[in-house]
């Protein structure tokens, strides 16, 4: 719907003008006012909106010039349009000088009403495709001042560089200050050409753009003026500026920030050293003083067999602990390979779970699945694992509780997000309703000789989830361990397997 006002004292030609948009304008309404001021004063209120003003040249209360002086200073947001009597050529120059959009002359014939209503729809079409050109250059202006002052501003160095040549061609100051380059050294030349970039790290930053259009936080070594080489993050995105293909590649020195995770890397490293170190002296040192001390017994007791007997085999006992102590060492080492064979992991935990049925507080919840596929692997080494994962679910429940065992089997894809080789698999999933872990404690858990309880000399401390990780492992696995303090926690244990069902 058109809305059309004619400023006219004239009824004929409101008349004329509304015959004439008929013509173009099918759903039109065309307003009449026959005093200037009364226009101006109703002009805000008017509904609904208007789309164009036709004005007589000659008003009432004041002439053609000085209604479109008045309009062009108030700064009405809608085209004008003036009818001049014949014979006022002469004025058309300044009529359009004052702010009118477009004229025509009155002659009040048939191809005038046609010219009019032509004139008319063209002048409302071209005043709107400017008013909608305007706002979009008005939009793509502030657009450019944003990403101006985003690009100058960020706390990352930001090069936009031509994609086939690698010639620089706009910089930031932090770029600038990273490498320790004037602007005037830097745009318009190639960091190759600088010596900053080598061609081999450059090759592969192509063919990532040419693989995938972008890519993200790829590690890469640059040298400075200086000769240092330094450590950054780099981003970089495909984009077309001025016709030509160039990219957009956000930088982030990370030198100092690698060199602190080395070394708390190094101190983490040589702290769990130092735990493992001491559990092992502090475990050998107890079973030495023990196999001492019953030789010592045995020694004094010549004339008493059956003490001599005692102290022998109790000897012997420790000497077999401190045995399957170097055997989990080696297990935790590059050695203590599993000897692979078809495992049943059914009857495993069936086995584990009888032999707890003492913990009279603690409520197994373990439905047998006789579809499960069978394991490939050392069913010592399995065994061991299992056993583990249960009894710490059991000790983190004093008071009692609950232990949830599911087991699964499940097919993975060669893009898993477990970083595991296409294959079957079975899932274990061991939860329990114990205190659980620290949030803090959770990266640290696989340590040697690692624990949450007060000293790492207190009972219990030992290789136990570390062992668990290296068998896993050393069966091409994974194990997940997560927890709430307060709530429990859950163990998920991947193990590859056969996908032929064992008989029920």
């Amino acid at each position: 719907m058109k809305h059309l006002i004619v400023v006219s004292s004239d009824d004929m030609l409101v008349n004329e003008v509304e015959s004439s948009v008929k013509i173009d304008f099918k759903e039109c309404i065309v307003s009449q006012y026959k005093l200037v001021h009364h226009f101006f004063k109703d002009l805000n209120q008017l509904e609904p909106p208007i789309d164009i003003v036709i004005s007589d040249f000659s008003l009432q209360d004041m002439d053609g010039i000085a209604f479109c002086k008045e309009f062009h200073y108030r700064n009405i947001p809608i085209p004008c349009v003036i009818l001049l009597e014949p014979g006022m050529e002469n004025r058309v120059h300044e009529v359009l000088d004052c702010g009118a959009n477009d004229f025509i002359i009155k002659t009040h014939n048939k191809e005038y009403l046609q010219f009019l209503a032509v004139l008319l729809s063209k002048v409302v079409t071209d005043y709107n495709n400017n008013l909608r050109r305007q706002k979009a250059e008005l939009a793509l202006k502030e657009s450019e001042e944003k990403f101006q002052k985003a690009f100058m501003l960020s706390p990352h160095a930001i090069i936009i560089s031509s994609f086939e040549e690698g010639r620089i061609i706009e910089i930031n100051q932090n770029a600038m200050k990273l490498f320790d380059l004037d602007r005037e050294e830097l745009v318009g030349n190639t960091f190759e050409r600088l010596g900053v970039i080598k061609p081999e790290i450059r090759n592969t930053l192509r063919n990532l753009y040419i693989d995938q259009g972008y890519f993200e936080n790829i590690r890469i070594e640059i040298t400075n003026r200086n000769g240092e080489e330094r450590i950054f993050l780099i981003s970089g995105q495909l984009i077309t500026l001025g016709g030509e293909k160039c990219a957009i590649q956000a930088i982030t020195d990370i030198t100092e920030r690698s060199r602190i995770e080395e070394e708390l890397l190094k101190s983490r490293n040589l702290e769990s050293i130092g735990i493992l170190a001491g559990g092992i002296a502090r475990d050998f040192n107890n079973y030495l003083t023990s196999i001492m001390g019953n030789i010592s017994i045995a020694k004094l007791s010549l004339h008493d067999t059956a003490k001599i007997h005692k102290s022998l085999n109790r000897a012997e006992e420790i000497s077999i602990k401190a045995s399957e102590l170097a055997g989990k060492l080696l297990t935790f080492s590059e050695g203590g390979a599993p000897f692979a064979h078809k495992v049943s992991l059914k009857n495993i935990l069936k086995g584990i779970i009888d032999a707890s049925a003492f913990y009279s507080t603690i409520t197994f919840h373990y439905i047998k699945n006789n579809s499960l596929w069978n394991m490939m692997g050392d069913e010592s080494q399995l065994h061991q694992l299992f056993n583990c994962i249960i009894s710490n679910a059991i000790e983190a429940m004093p008071d009692g509780g609950h232990v949830y065992i599911d087991t699964t089997n499940s097919v993975l894809p060669a893009d898993n997000e477990f970083n595991l080789s296409q294959g079957n698999y079975i899932i274990t999933t061991i939860r329990d309703t114990g205190k659980g872990i620290p949030e803090r404690d959770l990266d640290r858990i696989f340590d040697p000789f690692f624990s949450t309880k007060n000293s790492v000399l207190s009972e219990g401390v030992g290789l136990g989830l570390t062992i668990c990780r290296s068998i896993v492992k050393k069966h091409n696995g994974q194990i997940y361990i997560d927890s709430q303090v307060g709530k429990g926690t859950l163990v998920s244990i991947y193990i590859p397997a056969f996908d032929e069902e064992e008989p029920n």
